[in-house]
């Protein structure tokens, strides 16, 4: 029960901009090493319209994949591995960040000042503390992978909306980004519930 209780209490708090925009700085990583994967060059001038709209499509699904399988491999160490396990992976995800934000200060200091977060409960042996940073972060770095789907899945159907009135052929070229965001909705949900009913039950019976 007391894990399900901090798993709302980070449903609340995504609601809240500033908290939700503060606490995904991993998703936030995650996306920028995703995207580096299918970004090699900026040349975008050479590349079809259509070509470029799918490329964005598939980016933009291969990044909330990424998120969604993070989330739920973070429930899964939390689960067979324990809660302290799962703050030294953030520790290591922050020593990631690091190395590729060590030029911009300002995403250097967000970084750091989560760390400090994560470094307090473990530095002083806080287990309550250590379950609840532990069980905060995974559940918000699921939700914002959820909430990413969603806004994929409303953003395909406003782009469609927008060029409806140019034509059967503008039309068919956000068939892409409509399957993406599709796809994308019921895989954040089914995620969602794999987490609530399998790893949470489990958590809470332990």
């Amino acid at each position: 029960m007391f894990i399900l209780i901090v798993l709302l209490v980070a449903v609340a708090i995504s609601f809240i901009p500033f908290t939700c925009a503060y606490f995904s700085i991993f998703n936030v990583m995650l996306n920028e090493m995703v995207k580096g994967l299918f970004v090699r060059n900026k040349r975008q001038g050479n590349i079809d319209d259509q070509e470029g709209i799918l490329k964005r499509a598939l980016t933009v699904y291969a990044c909330i994949t990424a998120e969604s399988v993070a989330a739920l491999a973070l429930f899964y160490v939390m689960n067979h591995f324990g809660y302290r396990t799962v703050l030294f992976v953030f520790f290591g995800m922050i020593a990631v960040g690091v190395i590729r934000w060590f030029r911009f200060p300002v995403r250097l200091i967000w970084l750091l000042s989560v760390g400090a977060l994560i470094t307090v409960p473990i530095y002083f042996q806080v287990g309550w503390a250590m379950i609840v940073v532990s069980v905060f972060l995974t559940s918000m770095f699921l939700i914002k992978s959820v909430r990413n789907g969603v806004f994929a899945f409303k953003g395909s159907f406003m782009g469609r909306n927008i060029q409806s009135g140019n034509g059967i052929v503008a039309r068919m070229k956000t068939i892409p980004s409509v399957l993406v965001g599709t796809m994308l909705l019921l895989q954040s949900i089914s995620i969602g519930f794999i987490v609530l009913i399998t790893i949470l039950r489990t958590l809470t019976m332990n």
